[in-house]
């Protein structure tokens, strides 16, 4: 994991936003499956925030889970 920068809460302006990962359960076309998420929860206020760069991990994760799918379906 890559270590960023402390970023300051935009919500309370005074907590620090700590990276967090969870268990999602995702599904697609029926199949279901437990992704790794990322986001950042504020130290002071608990606000949940999602950054550029941890949107776009979570969305390639996502894509990741759907062509596995896709191509599942496509071999049967």
């Amino acid at each position: 994991m890559m270590t960023t920068p402390h970023k300051m809460c935009m919500i309370c302006g005074i907590g620090i936003l700590q990276h967090r990962i969870d268990r999602y359960d995702a599904e697609y076309k029926g199949k279901h499956c437990i992704l790794d998420m990322q986001y950042s929860t504020c130290d002071m206020c608990g606000s949940d925030h999602t950054d550029a760069d941890q949107l776009r991990a979570n969305k390639l994760t996502m894509q990741a889970f759907k062509k596995e799918v896709d191509k599942e379906e496509n071999n049967d």
